[in-house]
């Protein structure tokens, strides 16, 4: 019976059979043998048996089918012949083959010691876990080590899936590396999305570290990353395939695995260990059993950030809460940048203020003043919000809205003007409920202005405040303290943002406003 040797690193070999008169090798679903390699076509090559020979033909593969190291489309193979798709070698034998010969070092073979899913027909069982152990070590063939390994990942998957802090998470994953494998060094590496590079994120080793030093070979990390497979090097000194690995010369790497970290589709980072001391420290069956914690070790990272992200989401949110609807709030959750980058905006500035309070507040106890407070202040701000305004801030008594931060719409003006009118339907009720111990009616005066300003987050980073700067909130302020009690007043700018107002409007005398000589006409809202 014919057989294909996967050569994928000469330490992770793989005999296939050939036992249908028709296979076809690459990455599809409907491959005989499918080979997760992205060197390879979805349907890259078949190989058929013709009258007593099998021929091999490529499927119009990217990378190519070649006979030998010659690219063909179509050939006949001979025992002993090298069949290569892409980087995937083979070696067709017309018996069983033994991986481990020393001939198998002349294959083309990728840069890197690779394992990679295959679909086919290995050998199974005990004979090809012990076949594929390439450093003279026992192969797991009993049960009860296989047991006993399998019971290790469980252990693995129940510790893990404690939660955690991520580098509470790191340092566990580290611990169970060096209670499960004869390693002296281990590095988590993950990618930095903003600049989508590997970086040292935990670090662990038998002896002192230097501050800085890097204790994992950049060549093998950056290999696992890019073709998404675990890698095994038994004895890194006399690979020739990592003569040109500076950083495993100059580290003088023994023996290392190293295998991805995906969680999901995307691969997050990798898991990397070795030895410097001793060579041939690793078998096949080791870097299975890494690749499989590597599994538990990916989802347990995945999940401690996503806690980590739902947690700063909830409090971001929380905070936005405060300022902004819960229609808003969505949109900036989607688009945080816009809190944190300037821009200049229209806007329609609205100031609010009691009329009177410091009088007023003079003949109420000081927890009476709370309490007056308390139930003024979340009908202003239901008021705001109803009309999808951004709160930004209480000063004293007063409230400072405004409409067109951090998003504009065609009707600013309007919702802006709308909001107003419910404020002071709003405090007209409020006044009735404290009529007795107020003595006197509560009323508030409102400002409205439109103008251009600066909008974004100000303040330090433990604690930011959304604000918007600019003479036009100065402006709304001095307006709001030329209207009476009960009253709203607009200006032009406001007037003329509103298009059709479905109030009546009267324009007020000219008045001088504090600082702002010939601002313009005002208008008083007829809102009752």
């Amino acid at each position: 019976m014919p057989w294909l040797l996967l050569e994928l690193a000469g330490t992770e070999a793989q005999s296939l059979r050939l036992e249908e008169a028709d296979v076809t090798i690459g990455r599809s679903e409907e491959a005989t043998f499918l080979i997760e390699h992205r060197s390879l076509s979805r349907q890259h090559a078949r190989i058929r048996a013709e009258g007593g020979e099998y021929i091999v033909t490529d499927l119009g593969s990217k990378n190519g089918t070649f006979l030998n190291n010659h690219r063909i489309q179509r050939g006949t193979l001979r025992d002993g012949d090298i069949l290569r798709c892409g980087e995937v070698a083979f070696r067709f034998c017309h018996t069983r083959p033994n991986p481990n010969k020393s001939e198998t070092d002349s294959l083309p073979l990728p840069a890197l010691t690779c394992s990679l899913p295959t679909r086919g027909k290995p050998l199974s069982g005990d004979a090809a876990l012990a076949e594929d152990s390439t450093d003279g070590m026992a192969a797991p063939t009993d049960s009860a080590l296989r047991r006993d390994r399998l019971k290790t990942l469980l252990r693995v998957s129940e510790i893990l899936a404690e939660p955690g802090e991520i580098d509470s998470v790191l340092s566990r994953i580290l611990d169970l590396c060096f209670e499960t494998l004869p390693i002296e060094r281990a590095a988590i590496l993950l990618v930095n999305p903003a600049n989508n590079r590997l970086e040292a994120t935990s670090l662990r080793s038998l002896r002192a570290l230097s501050p800085g030093e890097q204790i994992w070979s950049r060549h093998i990390v950056d290999y696992v990353r890019t073709h998404a497979v675990a890698a095994l090097f038994s004895n890194t000194r006399t690979d020739p395939r990592l003569a040109q690995a500076a950083s495993v010369m100059a580290q003088s790497i023994c023996s290392s695995m190293c295998v991805p970290l995906r969680p999901r589709s995307e691969i997050i980072g990798v898991l990397y260990v070795d030895n410097v001391t001793l060579a041939d420290r690793f078998a096949s069956s080791d870097l299975a059993f890494l690749a499989g914690f590597a599994n538990q070790a990916a989802m347990a990272i995945h999940n401690a950030r996503l806690s980590r992200e739902l947690e700063r989401r909830a409090v971001l949110e929380n905070n936005l809460l405060r300022f902004f609807p819960k229609a808003i709030c969505t949109r900036l959750m989607e688009a945080p940048a816009t809190l944190h980058d300037p821009t200049e905006t229209e806007v329609t500035a609205l100031f609010a203020d009691i009329t009177g309070y410091t009088r007023l507040a003079s003949r109420l106890a000081p927890r009476e003043v709370f309490a007056l407070l308390n139930d003024y202040f979340p009908i202003l701000a239901a008021a705001v919000f109803r009309y999808e305004g951004t709160l930004e801030k209480y000063i004293g008594d007063a409230v400072l809205a405004v409409w067109g931060a951090p998003f504009r719409g065609p009707d600013d003006a309007r919702r802006a003007l709308a909001a107003a009118v419910d404020m002071q339907s709003g405090i007209r009720e409020l006044s009735q409920a404290w009529e007795d111990r107020l003595g006197s009616p509560l009323r508030i005066h409102i400002g409205l202005h439109t103008g251009t300003v600066a909008a974004g987050n100000i303040g330090v980073d433990s604690y930011l405040q959304y604000a918007t700067i600019g003479d036009p909130i100065n402006l709304a302020s001095r307006i709001s303290n030329a209207a009476g009690p009960g009253e709203i007043v607009i200006s032009d700018t406001t007037r003329l943002a509103l298009g059709d107002c479905r109030y009546a409007l009267d324009r007020l005398p000219t008045v001088e406003l504090k600082n702002h000589p010939g601002a313009g006409s005002l208008y008083r809202v007829r809102w009752s």
